[in-house]
């Protein structure tokens, strides 16, 4: 009989945990027990759930290097740190909080790892301490009872400059791939009855962003345009290049869509929309802002609403 290793998985990105736990269910050997986005929740199934192997995503820095820490207390070796983002510093921090292993790339690449790591637990059942990497860079004696501690919040800062920075200069990327994959992914967020279309033009620039923050601007833009076909219809995302130094990232729907303004450019009078349709405006407004975009509303030639975003090529 084949032995299973019991995963539990923390990502507090919905999106990302999703694309995760259904790459993990597609290896053998592995047992997804429980998914979380929580920190807390993520400690009450290790203490009500005994778990072989824990995978965790880093989007939020944090929550992860306190868990490695509960790990480490808990004598579980074998945690597999998330980071596509991560460069080789990066890389040696997550070790040095006490990882097993760090994988920068996507999340097949994620779940081939763990694939691994189970099939090594179920060859060799009892842990070998060789991977264990040392926490404190100082004796226990020069830091006194307290050392741990510290050292684990030096690291822990650490981590979190070098996450604020690797995010500040963001990732160059093929917008319209992008935008395919996350949506491969979302596909099970959106109504039955709406149909995304992404579309796109060969010569268009690669543009520097965050992509999990731009996957997040995409998601926001076609769930607001969802609201307004409750019946069903069709959303365009089409990215193509403006000039040679920017790229543009047009939303076309069927619906009624977010209200055009009266002016050129996005701000409208507060008191002509809705609450809820205030607010969408101005979660998209400051995403577009944090990838230095500009955002324009108004209606295609053919009379249907069109959301316009412009970025910066890289």
């Amino acid at each position: 009989m084949q032995t299973m290793s019991k995963v539990l998985v923390l990502e507090s990105s919905p999106e990302q945990r999703a694309g995760i736990v259904d790459a993990l269910c597609e290896v053998p050997c592995v047992d997804v027990r429980a998914e979380t986005g929580d920190l807390s929740s993520a400690l009450r199934l290790l203490a009500s759930e005994s778990a072989d192997v824990i995978v965790a995503g880093t989007s939020r820095i944090a929550d992860v290097v306190a868990l490695l820490a509960v790990a480490r207390e808990c004598m579980l070796e074998d945690v597999v740190v998330h980071a596509p983002a991560a460069d080789d510093e990066a890389t040696k921090l997550w070790l040095a909080c006490g990882a097993s292993h760090v994988v920068v790339g996507t999340v097949h690449e994620l779940a081939q790892t763990v694939g691994a790591v189970a099939k090594d637990r179920a060859s060799a059942p009892v842990p070998s301490l060789a991977k264990k990497v040392p926490v404190r860079a100082q004796a226990p004696d020069e830091l006194g009872p307290a050392g741990p501690a510290l050292d684990q919040a030096s690291l822990a800062i650490r981590m979190v400059a070098k996450a604020n920075e690797v995010r500040a200069a963001g990732e160059v990327v093929d917008l319209a791939e992008m935008l395919r994959a996350a949506f491969s992914v979302f596909r099970r967020v959106i109504p039955d009855e709406v149909e995304v279309i992404i579309e796109s033009a060969s010569d268009t620039p690669l543009v520097r962003c965050i992509p999990r923050d731009m996957e997040r601007l995409a998601l926001r833009v076609v769930l607001a345009a969802c609201e307004t076909m409750p019946w069903g219809g069709k959303v365009w995302l089409i990215v193509e290049p403006q000039g040679e130094a920017h790229v543009r990232l047009e939303v076309i729907d069927t619906g009624s869509g977010l209200r055009a303004p009266t002016n050129v450019g996005v701000r409208v009078a507060a008191s002509r929309r809705e609450p809820g349709e205030r607010a969408r405006l101005r979660e998209i407004e400051s995403l577009v802002t944090q990838q230095r975009g500009s955002l324009h509303i108004g209606r295609a030639g053919d009379g249907r609403h069109r959301l316009e975003i412009v970025f910066p090529a890289a």
